[in-house]
């Protein structure tokens, strides 16, 4: 039948993800073109009808990109586009001191997910921060990439299969290494045993990296998923280390 012939040109394809992606935005404008040159609905059900093959021409397209990110100017350690996520940070920083001077003794750095990574990338480098908690921190050790993901790294891993060249590059960008220097300051860390998005190898690379005497672990059950009960118990605890140490309150 037609369904199994799909289904076996696609299981032959190189990317078959990719394929589906682009085709659906083809079908979808061709689609939104139909129904623009159509004389024949009115103008509710038209508005209806374009807003259903827009979401089909673009929807799929914008999360395949979407986790593209981590891809861009990867050839190089001088264009990949962390490099510019990192700088970006002590820009930020560097604004906010420039407008706000007097917050310059308790700048402190909070970030999960992404920002759990490039915090652990560019505190240890940064002098001004005095506190930092990373949640389940990306862009771990390279042995994340023996293991499927939904997210973002799941790009990288299957770049790589192409491109095992690119690691050279992402070696620059090991949030583990970098972590073993953040000896300076007080840093919560919180890995997950599970995550869908983010391998729980590399976050638990970058939790590990951390110096023992300035660290404090919190390990989670799930990351990027529903929490569960022990997780919810353990993000109170987290909270009150973020009072006392980010936001300088008692506790």
């Amino acid at each position: 039948n037609i369904f199994s012939l799909v289904k076996n040109i696609f299981y032959k394809l190189k990317h078959p993800r990719e394929t589906a992606y682009i085709l659906s935005a083809i079908i979808g404008t061709l689609m939104t073109i139909a129904v623009l040159l159509s004389g024949i609905l009115n103008s509710r059900k038209k508005l209806i009808a374009l807003l259903v093959f827009q979401c089909i021409a673009v929807l799929p397209m914008l999360c395949w990109l979407a986790k593209k990110h981590v891809l861009h100017g990867i050839a190089s350690k001088e264009t990949y586009s962390l490099r510019g996520v990192v700088s970006d940070l002590w820009m930020a920083a560097s604004v906010m001191l420039d407008m706000f001077p007097d917050t310059a003794e308790h700048l402190a750095y909070t970030g999960a997910s992404m920002g759990g990574g490039m915090g652990a990338l560019m505190l240890p480098w940064d002098k001004r921060f005095h506190a930092a908690y990373l949640g389940v921190p990306t862009f771990g050790a390279p042995c994340r990439f023996d293991y499927e993901s939904i997210g973002s790294g799941e790009a990288c891993r299957l770049y790589l299969k192409d491109h095992p060249e690119a690691l050279e590059v992402l070696q620059y960008f090991d949030a583990s290494v970098s972590a073993k220097y953040l000896d300076k300051i007080p840093v919560a860390v919180a890995p997950a045993q599970f995550d869908p998005c983010v391998n729980p190898v590399g976050q638990f690379s970058v939790a590990n990296a951390i110096p023992p005497e300035k660290k404090t672990l919190f390990i989670r059950e799930t990351g990027h998923f529903e929490a569960t009960e022990n997780d919810k118990a353990s993000q109170h605890e987290i909270d009150q280390w973020n009072k006392k140490y980010i936001w300088n309150e008692e506790v």
